[in-house]
């Protein structure tokens, strides 16, 4: 997907065509949803959540949560279910990156959607937990993250049972991006923070979503002074993997 000023569409990728002329293979216009700032994708068994959560300028009070079932991307058009929800614990003024309102990151533990915050002032992260089968909801802090960075993509593996989240520093820190792995079992209400490590990558750039495949993460970079819109594949130690 795009984010902010996109259309209200998906694009799906032939991974065995990246780096070809044409890897694109399908599109998917979403009837009912708006893109205002979408910037997370997560999946459960039965359907895709579109996070409409960005929040650069700190004054945005509710967001949009669109859900599509997963059978309905082989159409052309599918039809979103929406519901909105807003932080239930924060001050909103106009600080434009300069706030610790923002959030770019989800991704599907259990039974709920984790969201996780990033924070522009102090470089932590606020874990949120949200419940897609209510219309309109306020939510509030489940716990605070240490992380040391701007949070920009999270993916949780059931199989590795191993949280994944992508991040870079503010300002000159932009240059090292990074990732942290944390053990992380299906049934968990908490992070076990102290168990996180992490990772910081070779390549700088706006690194801004991660997804487990396989025994891998793809990341993919946003065009920026930094380098090209760009896919990568990174293999995670073994060490780092909580079933191994």
């Amino acid at each position: 997907m795009n984010d902010s000023a996109g259309a209200s569409r998906l694009y799906g990728f032939d991974l065995s065509r990246l780096g070809q002329p044409n890897p694109l293979e399908r599109q998917v216009d979403l009837d009912g949803a708006v893109n205002f700032d979408w910037e997370a994708l997560a999946t459960n068994e039965r359907d895709l959540y579109v996070v409409d959560c960005g929040n650069n300028r700190g004054d945005r009070i509710w967001l949009q949560l669109y859900q599509i079932p997963l059978k309905s991307l082989s159409q052309e058009r599918a039809v979103v279910r929406r519901s909105d929800f807003r932080w239930g614990d924060v001050q909103y003024a106009v600080a434009r990156r300069d706030h610790n309102n923002d959030c770019e990151a989800a991704t599907w533990i259990g039974d709920k959607l984790w969201l996780f915050t990033k924070n522009w002032q102090d470089l932590h992260s606020r874990v949120y937990k949200l419940n897609p089968t209510q219309s309109q909801q306020s939510l509030y802090t489940e716990q605070r993250l240490a992380v040391g960075g701007l949070i920009t993509g999270a993916d949780y593996s059931a199989y590795h049972q191993t949280l994944a989240l992508l991040g870079y520093g503010s300002g000159i820190g932009m240059l090292q991006p990074f990732i942290w792995l944390v053990p992380l079992s299906p049934s968990a209400q908490q992070i076990e923070w102290n168990q996180a490590k992490r990772y910081d990558l070779a390549q700088p750039g706006q690194w801004e979503a991660i997804h487990w495949y396989g025994e891998q993460l793809l990341i993919t970079r946003e065009k920026s002074i930094l380098g090209p819109a760009e896919v990568a594949r990174v293999t995670p130690p073994n060490s780092a993997l909580s079933n191994r």
